[in-house]
């Protein structure tokens, strides 16, 4: 996974894959936010236009891999 942040024009980047996009899907109910996927309708791409008013700390992100709680 990929996290682009462009400050100039505010769009938050998220990328899952390397496939490239051929489609996009503006959510009905928030015009911000945009799914492009692959040839084969996966997801590979999220982008957040107008980032800074919906990631609060944009220029702060922290990663985190939570541990598995499940017991086996």
């Amino acid at each position: 996974m990929k996290i682009q942040y462009d400050s100039e024009t505010d769009i938050l980047l998220l990328i899952f894959s390397k496939n490239p996009p051929v489609e996009a899907d503006i959510l009905e109910d928030n015009e911000h936010f945009i799914w492009h996927y692959d040839s084969e309708n996966q997801p590979v791409q999220l982008e957040i236009l107008q980032a800074s008013q919906h990631v609060e700390n944009i220029n702060q992100m922290i990663f985190e891999v939570v541990p598995n709680s499940s017991k086996k």
